[in-house]
């Protein structure tokens, strides 16, 4: 079983931690999956053992995507993958055909349902969403950045926000007014025959 801990938005972006343990032989795998920050300071922090950034890694069953969305002509914040990384999906899709698979980006690649949160997400979500859709083997897509929990199946693919660590901004208005809500994150466990178990853990406790 593999164990996740996704930590959304905060003062210094995104995290997902993902740990695979073998029972208690070996050392543990630990991934860390994009930050919010730029893809050329999350290499010079991380770029080494036990960490990866981006790329593909293969935990057991599953295989675990990890995509950059950063780019640098956004103006506002928003999310775009580009040419090369829509390609380098697709060529880890077809290399995985016999693993279960979650696909991991920090912009949202679906509508929210809340105007301003969705000018900022994935800006070629579509033809990130056609490639997903054409290998059954996808079990779940996890991302960030808009500061609120969601989990929601859309043709058969669990798709799932993290809260943030930070403050949440309410679901579905069309503004950024900040929720009540406390901090959180999202733990996932990946079981060995694709399914998936999460659940969001909020800081009740907490005071801003």
């Amino acid at each position: 079983m593999l164990r996740f801990t996704v930590l959304g938005s905060g003062s210094t972006g995104n995290a997902t931690l993902i740990e695979a343990h073998d029972g208690g032989i070996g050392r543990p795998t630990r991934v860390l999956v994009d930050c919010g920050l730029t893809r050329r300071e999350l290499e010079r922090r991380l770029a080494h053992e036990p960490f990866q950034v981006g790329g593909t890694r293969v935990l057991g069953h599953w295989a675990v995507v990890m995509l950059a969305t950063w780019f640098e002509a956004a103006e506002n914040g928003e999310g775009q993958l580009g040419t090369q990384e829509l390609q380098r999906l697709e060529a880890a899709l077809e290399a995985h055909r016999d693993r279960h698979v979650l696909v991991c980006l920090h912009h949202q690649p679906m509508p929210m349902e809340a105007a301003g949160l969705d000018a900022l997400g994935l800006g070629d979500a579509e033809s990130f969403n056609a490639v997903i859709r054409r290998h059954p083997q996808v079990r779940a897509v996890v991302w960030g950045h808009a500061h609120q929990s969601l989990d929601v199946f859309r043709s058969g693919i669990r798709y799932l926000c993290t809260p943030s660590t930070c403050m949440q901004f309410k679901p579905r208005d069309p503004g950024f007014v900040i929720d009540d809500r406390p901090p959180g994150y999202r733990v996932l466990d990946l079981h060995d025959d694709g399914g998936v178990a999460t659940e969001v853990v909020w800081l009740e406790g907490y005071r801003q």
